[in-house]
Formats: C-alpha cells, structure tokens, sequence
C-alpha cells in the first residue's frame, strides 16, 4: 500500500506540472519587498457618469501604500480600469475625466471646424440623426455609433490594438461584455484594448453594438456589472471592489433612456450581484445620489468627484488595516506612478496601409501624408497627421489602427458601410408656433459615384416637399438633381400696415446643380432651375394699379459660393461667413417677355469681433442685401424683407429685427446690422441689436439715404444642443412698439 501511495502522488505530481494553468491558477506576485504576500485586485463597477466617484478612491488605495495587481471592471469601469492598467496616473485619469465633453464624444458630435460645409449645415438645421440598416430598411442597433468615442480610446490607448494578452499589460486587466447572441457574457482578456473597452460601455439601444467574431457585444452590466468572479479567475487573493450601484430606484425616477437601463441591469444581474458582494473582501460604496450614469455636465462631474474623496477619507483606517492583512511590512509602498501620456512620446512607424480607398483617393492622402514608413515622429505629430487627413474633406469619418509592437503598422481607414439617415428637426416661434423638418436620405451601395437619394418635408405656414438624387466624386464634388414643391400663402405689410398685396400660390421647382461638398470651409455651386409659380388670386401693386399676379415659369441660370468659418452657427465668437449668389431669370431660357433677361445679385457678410479675448463679450458687424438688375422684373422675384429667418415665406426673403410683417422693398436693399452680444452665464446671452436699411429702384441712387428704416431690438439667447431659446423685443423708427418674438429650436 505504501508504494502504491508514493506512485499515485508521483503520478499526481507529474499532471499538475504537465498540465496546462487553468483559469483559476494563482499568478506567483514576486515582490522583493514582500515576499510571499497576497495578490490584490481592483473591481470597478459601471455607472457610467457616476465613475468620477471612483477616482479619489483609487488614489486612497494608492496612498495607503496598497499595490494592485489585477484590474477587472464593466462599462466606465472598464474605461477607467483600462487606462489605469496601461500606465495612466489617478491624476491624468482626472484631468481626462473632468475636462473631456462627454456629449460630444457620446453623440460622435464633431467640432464644427473639423466638419465638412455640407454636414455643418445639417447640424445648423437638425436636433438629431438616426442611422438606419440599408441591408433590410430596419431600425439601427444603437443611436450612436461611437466613432469617436472610439477615435478618443484609440488615442488614448496608442500601440494597445492587438494584444496577444491583457496579463502583458503593467497591470493584468480584464473587462466585461454581454454576448447577445448567445446570452452570455464575455470576459476580455487579449485583443485590441480599445474595442474591448467599448464593448464593455455599449448600452444596448444607445451606442451600436460591438461585432466581434461571432459575437455582438453590448455593455457588460446587462448581466455582471460587479466583476469580483472575474478577478477572482485573473488570480488575486484579496479583492478590493468599489461599487457604483444605487438600488432599485422608483417610478418618479425612472425618467430617461439610461436611468432605464440602469433599472433593468439591476433586477437582471441582481443575483450576480450578490455573489459578487458577498465574495469580495474590501467593499467601497460612493454615495453617488441622486445623479445617474448620464450626469456628465462639469458641475455633476466635480460633485461626483469630491463624493468619491469623501469616501476615500472615510476608509483610510480600514485600508490601512488591509495593508497589514495583505502581508506587507510597515511603510511598504508600490513605485510611485509616472505621468503616463505626453506629446512628446516618440512613436517608432512601421509599414502605413491604407484601406478602402480608390486609387485617386490613396495618391492625394498620400501626397499630403507626412508619415513616412518605417521613420520615428511623436505622438503630436502622429495626430497632426491624422488630423490633416480628416481635414482634407471628403470623407465623414476616417478611422485609424496601429499594431501592437513597434515598429507600429498603421492602418488608415474609412467606414464604408453604407447607411441610411433620418435627420429631425423642429422649432416653436411665436410667428408659426410650430415647425418640423424632417429628412431622409440613402446612400446606395456598389458605386464608386455614390449615388444618393433623399427625401426632405418641412411642416408649417409654408410647407415644402423636396425629392433630390445626387452623385458624387470625393474630392471633385456632386451633382444633385432636386424637385422641390411648395406652399405659401401671405399678405404683404407696408409700415407695420396690411396692404393689398398678397401671395397665394404653389411653387414648383427642378433644379440641376454642381457643387464642391468636399471643402470645409467654402461651398461653391452652380446650375440651372426651373421656378413655376402657380398663384392663386394674388394681388400686387404695379404704380397705381392693383393687378392679379400670372401663373408662369422661369429658367434660371444660377451661380454662388460660400465661405463660412464661423465657430457655433447660433452664438459664434470667431470667424467669417461671406456669401453671394447671383441668378440670371428668364421665361424661356434667353428672355423674359420678348425682353432682356434680369438678373438679382444677394449677399451677405458676417463678422465676429471678440472684444474680450474669451468669448464674453463679442461684436458681430454684418452687411447684406439684395439687387435686381434689369427692366422687365417680375413681381415672384420682388424684394422683401421681414422677420427673423431668412426664406421662411420666400426664398428671397430678407431678415430685418423690428419688422413683425413681410414686406415689399425696392429694387436695391441694403442693411448694415449690428449685435454687441454678452455671455452672463454659462450658454445664456443678452444683445442689443441694431440694424438700418436703404432702399431705391436704382442702385446708385440708394447711397443718397433718401428712404431708409432703422430698427433695434433686445435680445434674450439660451444655447442648448436642440437648438437656441430666443426672447426678442424689437420694433422700427417707424413702430417703436414693435412687438415681441419668442422661438426655440433650429433654423431652417
């Protein structure tokens, strides 16, 4: 029995040192200070916004002199868990944290200086966007996409793409994901950093899913938003878990998309939970109410923060306690971190890829691309890089990877998937109470041209129908075809007094334009259109003669450009916007009634004077107006100016404050405005506006002064991200009493 029992232990012996480590195989710590002491992990939780608690504590593990060897966390836990892996100080994380616009990064808005003219003017115009499949027409898998939350980690996490193992990180690190094809979760372990991280955050409904071999991942709290058992598989002994949940909240508080999530996660995962909670040795719960994961303004984010010291303050005896039980002598401390990002961090290129680009595209890119294969830049560079070839136009969205070890691979890229877009907009005014405009449009796949069609419906006093198809070529331009119909029906005023002079009719337009859309700061178009106005019992003053206005149609040959470099399109504080368009009109393509054709030439410019340096207090100075040249102009092309939009009853129509009424001008109009606008709070403005105009039938006679209107007005201005809240009183020197103007929303 004896030497049966020698060789059954031989035999034991030899399997476990054959076998391969399981997952729950214990990593060795080898620590010359503290030798033979327990490994120790760091859990952090989700909460989205409510992460900012879990800062300070981390620094208190720090400070008590407590080393962490392995990290495991879900959704903003894996962000910050990540970070902390790979080097980053408590105090970068912080900064990062704290200063970053979570909005824009989670809404994949865009700085507007970064943006093509074309998607400029549809933020101008839209509150949101939704992205559909093209594959089967159905609704998106998520409301954002994150590219550039995305862009944001792989910045953050350069040279961490393709990891044969996260155990090779400075920290061992782990993150959670929900698998929704098979329900299950996925634990991360190797791979690219960045996308494991995103996966972890992907709140189902909110950002798209990560595909990801078979799977398609959504944030991890949908089933383990705690990741004790995690850590614990990773190897520590003690696990330390800092948690971020706040119960079962009630009815009253479940008010948003994210609050509901938050509710659902906690009955799905509530049995996980537990485990997790009962299973781990140092339990830190921030009192983090009443904010919820979507509490990222600054001031939301600052108190959650300082929550986040005052329970680090509160267990600074129990870690000191936990210092000892770990086996660590008296003073131990880990090597104080180093800052782990900078500018100037040498970054060793490799070979440079570039990836779903034609032929013409990749020789402009690569004329413009400094990156030289195989050569050493730093990190400032290496994004100046990146950023010169966004900046170049043409592409939505250009995307980039680097391989794991140096010499870095670089893999430049675009999304070339195509997608269908619903754009949405509305605004309340207390001159049509409301409006909305509602877009959508396809890009069609298997073209190099891609062709695109569209469909945009804006409802209210003048209602219109637009159908459009377009082509385009990056970096040449688009030709669009449109057929746009619309309805208005008004009365002109003369002083502030209803006259006989009316427009009732139906518009119908065809247009074929060229257009530069590949610029991001200037927008160059020309064409020709065909206008046929179908009035309905409208009356115009010819002299002394009321006639009854003719149903008739005009060819146009048009030309305009654009140049707008404007910071925010509602309350800018730096930039230029110079426009002009001019129009040849005919009724047939060479005269207008056996007459010379006429011609209308509008412009517009708009300064910015930031008389203060930081945006409190700006000037903006503008000029425009509008000429018609020639004898025989008809009366659908008259002048008219009024209210506070441009084009609302005709594309013609001028704004003007004090001017409640549209009206009829002269053949020539110019308006010289200014608004001395100061910023008092945080996006809230008041203005004292001032414009004067002139008018004559002849140009040149204008500049004599000879009829002229001065209006002003005070302003009210609240920015929100759908669009500005507007409180006007204005009037004339000709109507001091004005009136009062209210809106919100968007222009358009």
């Amino acid at each position: 029995m004896g030497v049966f029992r020698h060789i059954l232990t031989a035999l034991l012996g030899l399997a476990l040192v054959l076998l391969p480590q399981s997952a729950e195989a214990k990593k060795v710590i080898d620590d010359p200070q503290a030798p033979g002491r327990k490994s120790v992990g760091l859990v952090l939780s989700g909460g989205g916004a409510k992460g900012a608690a879990q800062l300070r504590v981390i620094k208190a593990i720090e400070d008590a002199g407590i080393p962490i060897d392995y990290i495991a966390g879900t959704s903003i836990g894996s962000i910050l868990g990540g970070l902390y892996s790979v080097g980053y100080t408590v105090e970068e994380i912080e900064e990062l944290f704290t200063t970053m616009n979570w909005f824009d990064v989670f809404t994949d808005r865009r700085e507007r200086s970064q943006q093509l003219f074309a998607n400029k003017q549809k933020d101008d115009s839209y509150m949101f966007d939704v992205m559909l499949s093209t594959d089967d027409i159905s609704m998106p898998s998520g409301i954002v996409r994150g590219d550039k939350f995305m862009d944001q980690l792989n910045e953050l996490l350069l040279g961490y793409q393709h990891m044969a193992s996260f155990d090779d990180l400075p920290i061992p690190f782990a993150c959670v994901s929900y698998d929704m094809n098979t329900g299950s979760e996925y634990v991360a372990r190797s791979g690219n950093l960045a996308v494991a991280i995103r996966a972890s955050m992907s709140i189902p409904g909110v950002f798209k899913p990560v595909r990801y071999k078979d799977m398609v991942l959504v944030d991890g709290g949908v089933y383990n938003n705690f990741p004790v058992d995690v850590i614990r598989d990773m190897g520590a002994d003690i696990v330390i878990g800092v948690d971020l949940s706040d119960g079962i909240r009630t009815d009253k508080d479940v008010e948003n998309m994210v609050i509901i999530f938050e509710q659902i996660t906690t009955f799905l995962g509530r049995d996980k939970f537990e485990a997790n909670k009962a299973d781990c040795d140092y339990y830190i719960h921030p009192e983090v109410a009443p904010y919820s994961a979507a509490s990222f303004s600054a001031e939301a984010v600052d108190s959650l923060v300082m929550r986040g010291q005052r329970e680090a303050d509160a267990h600074r005896d129990g870690l000191q306690q936990l210092h000892r039980e770990i086996g660590l002598p008296e003073g131990y401390r880990p090597p104080e971190r180093q800052r782990h990002y900078s500018a100037d961090t040498p970054l060793r290129i490799g070979a440079i890829h570039l990836k779903g680009f034609n032929p013409m595209e990749k020789r402009i890119i690569s004329k413009y691309l400094d990156l030289k294969p195989y050569t050493t830049v730093t990190r400032k560079e290496f994004n100046r890089n990146i950023e010169q070839i966004r900046n170049l136009g043409g592409f939505d969205f250009v995307k980039y990877s680097l391989s794991h070890n140096a010499p870095y691979d670089l893999t430049i890229g675009v999304d070339d998937k195509q997608n269908a877009m619903v754009n949405v907009g509305f605004r309340f005014d207390s001159h049509e109470l409301a409006a909305l405009l509602l877009n959508t449009e396809m890009t069609l796949m298997g073209n190099s041209f891609k062709p695109r069609i569209g469909l945009t419906t804006r409802l209210s006093q003048s209602p219109y129908v637009k159908l459009s198809a377009s082509s385009s070529r990056v970096f040449i331009g688009e030709f669009t075809f449109n057929y746009k119909y619309q309805y208005s029906d008004f009365v002109f005023y003369k002083n502030g007094i209803r006259t006989a002079n009316s427009a009732n009719y139906n518009l119908h337009t065809l247009s074929l334009m060229f257009s530069d859309i590949y610029m991001r700061n200037f927008n160059l178009a020309m064409g020709i259109e065909y206008d046929y106005f179908d009035f309905h019992e409208s009356l115009y003053q010819d002299g002394n003669t009321l006639r009854e206005a003719n149903r008739e149609g005009y060819i146009n040959y048009r030309i305009g450009g654009h140049y707008e470099s404007l910071d925010d399109f509602y309350v800018p504080t730096k930039g230029w916007s110079i426009e002009a368009d001019y129009i040849v009109h005919t009724n047939n393509g060479l005269e207008v009634h056996n007459h010379e054709p006429f011609a209308s030439l509008s412009y517009h410019v708009l300064g910015t004077v930031n008389l203060l340096g930081n945006g409190q207090l700006t000037l903006l100075p503008s000029v425009y107006g509008r000429t018609l040249i020639g004898q025989e102009i008809t009366y659908a092309y008259r002048n008219s100016m009024g209210g506070t939009l441009p084009g609302r009853h005709m594309p013609q129509q001028m704004p003007f404050i004090g001017l409640q009424h549209i009206e009829l001008f002269d053949n020539s109009v110019m308006v010289g405005a200014v608004e001395a606008r100061y910023r008092f709070l945080k996006n809230q403005y008041l203005s004292l506006v001032a414009n004067y105009a002139i008018q004559d039938d002849d140009f040149r006679r204008m500049f004599l002064f000879e009829d002229t209107l001065f209006g002003f007005g005070l302003k009210y201005t609240y920015n929100t991200s759908l669009g500005p809240i507007t409180l006007l009183a204005s009037g004339t020197d000709r109507n001091p009493a004005g009136g009062f103007y209210i809106s919100f929303g968007k222009n358009f």
